[in-house]
C-alpha cells in the first residue's frame, strides 16, 4: 500500500479513472499544482482495467457527429472531435492504437499516463473521510493524513458482484462474466457456450458487449461461441438487421448479422420486455422463460459518499449542472459518480450511452477549469 504523508491544503482525488485523468490535467492546464490521486485498488484506469479487453470506438472514424447518427463513421475533424479523446491529456489512445478500434487496456494506458503526468498517485491507497471530507485518516492504520483544501469524487462506477446470486450457479452479472478473473468462484471458466439457452438482460453497451463477447466478434473469445440468446432489451431494443443498423452506434454494428430479418431468424432473439431474472439454480427464469444461463447486464451503479452532496455547481456559460457539492464546498461529484445526465452533447438512443466518455468529458474538464479560476481569480 502506498499513501500519501499529509493531504492538507491540496487538492483531493478519490479513484484512478477516466474523470479523474480528466480533472488532473484539466486543473493543471489551468494553472493548479497537481492534485492528490488516491486509487484503492492496485491499479489505475477504471473499469477499463477491471475488465477483459473490448474494443473502444473507432479510432479514425470517430467523430462526434457519428454518435448522432446510429450506424455512421465520420472522420474526426479535429483532435477533440473524437468519441474516445480525453480532454486537455497530452495522451489520447488514438495516437498508440494498433487498429481501427482501441483495446479498453490501451484506453487504461493512457489513463494511467495522464495520471501520471497531471497528478501524485497512490495505489491500494484506501482512505476514510470524515466531516463532508474535511477530515482524511488511512482506512487500514486510522492515521491522521490532514485537511485538504477541496475533495473531488471521483470513484466512478461500479457492476454489482455476483453475491445476491449465490446458490444460483446459471445467473451471473455483468462485472463477474466480464472479469479476467472469472469471477470469484470461477464457475464459468470452460466459457463454453455452444448449445445452451442464453439469457442477456439489459440494453446498454455492456449487455452489446456480452453480445459481442458470446459471439465470438469481441478483443476475447470464448471456447464455443453462443447460438441461442435472447436479449431482453426492454422497449428500445432493435428487433431487425435493419432497425439495429439504424439505432445503435457504429462500434456494434457487426452484431446485426445476427439479428432476425424478415422472417429468418438469428442467433440473437430480440425481446422488447424489460427482464426479471428468477434465480432457481442450475437453471433460471427470465419472465417465466427457462435458461442454462442469465448474465444480469442491467448496468452500473455509482460510488457515492454518505455526505450531503445535493447541492449543484453550474456552469457560468449555460447555467447547466457540471458537478454536485456539499453544502460547504468541501466534496465535489464529478463524471458518472454525480448523476449528470451527458444528453446536453447529444440525445442517446440509449440511456447508458449518457456515460460515455464523449458525453461526460467535457462536462468535468469544464468544471475544473471552472473550480480552478473560482479559487484563483
Amino acid at each position: 500500500m502506498s499513501y500519501p504523508s499529509n493531504v492538507s491544503n491540496k487538492t483531493l482525488v478519490i479513484g484512478g479513472g477516466v474523470h479523474a485523468a480528466i480533472f488532473a490535467a484539466s486543473w493543471v492546464r489551468a494553472g493548479g499544482d497537481k492534485p492528490v490521486v488516491a486509487e484503492k485498488t492496485s491499479r489505475t484506469g477504471g473499469v477499463f482495467s477491471r475488465l477483459m479487453p473490448f474494443a473502444m470506438n473507432s479510432a479514425n472514424l470517430s467523430s462526434l457527429d457519428s454518435a448522432g447518427t446510429g450506424p455512421s463513421r465520420m472522420p474526426r475533424r479535429s483532435a477533440a472531435d473524437d468519441l474516445n479523446y480525453l480532454p486537455n491529456s497530452a495522451y489520447q489512445v488514438s495516437t498508440i492504437a494498433k487498429g481501427e478500434y482501441p483495446s479498453s487496456q490501451e484506453m487504461a494506458d493512457i489513463v494511467r499516463s495522464t495520471l501520471q503526468e497531471y497528478s501524485d498517485v497512490y495505489v491500494n491507497c484506501d482512505l476514510t473521510l470524515e466531516s463532508n471530507g474535511e477530515s482524511i485518516y488511512r482506512a487500514d492504520t486510522g492515521e491522521y493524513l490532514g485537511s485538504p483544501a477541496r475533495v473531488i469524487w471521483a470513484a466512478g462506477l461500479y457492476m454489482p458482484s455476483n453475491s445476491s446470486y449465490d446458490g444460483s450457479p446459471s445467473v451471473v452479472t455483468a462485472e463477474s462474466f466480464l472479469s479476467p478473473r472469472e469471477g470469484d468462484t470461477g464457475r464459468f471458466m470452460d466459457r463454453q457456450y455452444a448449445g445452451r439457452k442464453i439469457a442477456v438482460v439489459g440494453n446498454g453497451d455492456t449487455a452489446a458487449t456480452i453480445i459481442e463477447y458470446l459471439l465470438g466478434q469481441g478483443l476475447s473469445k470464448p471456447t464455443t461461441m453462443a447460438d441461442d440468446i435472447d436479449w431482453y432489451g426492454g422497449s428500445v431494443m432493435p428487433m431487425t438487421k435493419k432497425s439495429w443498423a439504424m439505432t445503435y452506434h457504429a462500434r456494434y454494428i457487426t452484431i446485426a448479422r445476427h439479428m432476425p430479418e424478415r422472417k429468418v431468424y438469428g442467433v440473437i432473439n430480440p425481446i422488447p420486455e424489460r427482464g426479471r431474472i428468477s434465480p432457481a439454480g442450475t437453471t433460471s427464469y427470465v419472465n417465466g422463460r427457462t435458461y442454462d444461463l442469465v448474465i444480469d447486464a442491467t448496468g452500473f451503479r455509482a460510488l457515492t459518499p454518505s455526505f450531503d452532496y445535493s447541492y449543484d455547481f453550474n456552469s457560468n456559460a449555460t447555467a447547466r449542472v457540471i458537478a454536485r457539492r456539499t453544502y460547504d464546498n468541501s466534496l465535489y461529484l464529478i463524471g458518472a459518480a454525480a448523476g449528470i445526465s451527458g444528453d446536453n452533447v447529444y440525445n442517446s438512443k440509449f440511456a447508458a450511452a449518457r456515460l460515455a466518455i464523449y458525453q461526460l468529458a467535457p462536462i468535468t474538464a469544464e468544471f475544473a477549469t471552472q473550480l480552478y479560476r473560482q479559487y484563483n481569480g
